[in-house]
């Protein structure tokens, strides 16, 4: 069985994966698209990297909308929201 911790890790290897596939390159505290208005926290996206926070709803959003072109919804959905629907007694 996979740790909510590892779910979160493997959360933010996609998200840095699919954001290099899409050529968005985050600056030093966000990553913002200049033609849409779409501001990603990296301070969460650092959290998911050490694993200490699930993906928010506003994180996930903002990715369905900067990733619309490359990654289907369904997909997002798969990595991201399935996996941290049901909490564990332990959050590890």
């Amino acid at each position: 069985m996979t740790s909510r911790i590892d779910k979160r890790k493997k959360a933010y290897h996609y998200i840095y994966k699919k954001l290099h596939e899409s050529g968005h390159r985050p600056s030093y505290n966000t990553a913002k698209l200049p033609d849409v208005n779409i501001v990603i926290p990296l301070a969460e996206i650092d959290k998911l990297r050490e694993g200490i926070t699930d993906p928010s709803e506003e994180l996930i959003t903002a990715l369905k909308t900067l990733l619309r072109h490359t990654t289907s919804e369904s997909e997002i959905e798969e990595i991201l929201v399935k996996p941290f629907l049901f909490r564990s007694r332990s959050t590890k």
